[in-house]
């Protein structure tokens, strides 16, 4: 934030939120709401530039909201506890605008908070691998004694569902339900398109096979070939039974992996996805781009790159930019 904004965002006249605030008699409750609203108020004055409270509220969209809620998770990194208590602040608050008749409706009628699982689940799976801790993974995968043509076969799939999960941005439902149809050679390598029905937002993506990491798959598509897998549904990764591979036998086996290579971190299929947005953030690669790799919607971000998650015409700088293992 410049100083510009910041000084504007400590001299704002808050008397909605102050009059709220009111209502509690806690300290650390008030404190907490303080924060909360506060919190918001910055990150919107900064989007879009607001010089009063009155703006904030009368102005505020439902698409507003979430991308807040995708600002805390991906920018500044906050756990999903931490979130919910934001959103619960912010869906209490605007009900209070809204009874005081400011404003017609909440705009924070669509946040869902994280469930009890997520917020429990997230403790491990918010843990990423290094470079070199990915790379000794591979390995470890690689070092497993080979006794027949099918075993190999399954390794091969193992090392490219860790690199795909890796460099691709995928989600896990994503990658396990993937087909080969989907699949696109273009003069930059491969491509997979992926629908808007097998994606969580209903947002289709297109995401890169990168280089470093095409050699093995074609190693796994020459093996799925030469030893004629019965796959009648078209499914990209197949258990040793020719079934569709998925994401819970992948946790599975990444359990087993990472214990075999001392690896002392619990990985998840979505601990890459957060290791890539990670690694993009540090990179300070374009927030316009960071969404449209990971698939998120865009509305009311700050875009240099106009257009689609599924256009070609960003297929380069995909490339160019997931390939985490280049260097």
């Amino acid at each position: 934030m410049n100083n510009k904004i910041k000084k504007k965002v400590l001299r704002l006249e808050t008397n909605i939120k102050d009059r709220f605030l009111r209502r509690f008699k806690k300290e650390n409750t008030i404190k907490t709401y303080e924060v909360g609203i506060r919190k918001f108020y910055n990150y919107i004055i900064e989007k879009k530039n607001y010089d009063t409270e009155e703006e904030i509220l009368l102005n505020t969209t439902v698409d507003d909201m979430e991308d807040y809620v995708i600002y805390l998770e991906v920018q500044k990194q906050f756990k999903m506890n931490t979130i919910n208590k934001d959103i619960e602040v912010l869906k209490e608050f605007f009900e209070y605008v809204v009874k005081r008749h400011m404003i017609q409706f909440n705009p924070t009628d669509t946040l869902t908070k994280f469930s009890k699982n997520e917020v429990e689940a997230e403790k491990k799976e918010k843990e990423t691998l290094t470079l070199e801790e990915l790379k000794k993974l591979i390995d470890t995968i690689n070092a497993k004694k080979i006794t027949s043509e099918e075993k190999e076969f399954l390794r091969a799939r193992d090392v490219l569902v860790v690199f795909l999960l890796a460099t691709s941005g995928c989600r896990a439902e994503e990658l396990f339900k993937m087909k080969w149809s989907w699949l696109e050679e273009t003069n930059l390598g491969y491509v997979i398109n992926i629908p808007e029905e097998f994606v969580k937002n209903k947002i289709a993506k297109r995401v890169p096979i990168v280089k470093s990491i095409e050699r093995y798959f074609k190693y796994y598509k020459a093996f799925l070939v030469s030893m004629g897998k019965n796959n009648p549904d078209d499914y990209f990764f197949i258990s040793r039974n020719g079934n569709r591979y998925t994401a819970v036998q992948s946790c599975r086996n990444l359990e087993k992996y990472t214990k075999k290579a001392g690896i002392e971190k619990n990985i998840t299929n979505h601990s890459f996805r957060h290791g890539l947005t990670q690694y993009l953030v540090k990179k300070e690669v374009q927030e316009s781009m960071i969404y449209k790799i990971m698939g998120w919607k865009e509305q009311g971000i700050q875009a240099q790159y106009s257009g689609k998650s599924a256009d070609p015409q960003f297929d380069k700088i995909k490339f160019e930019l997931c390939d985490i293992l280049k260097g």
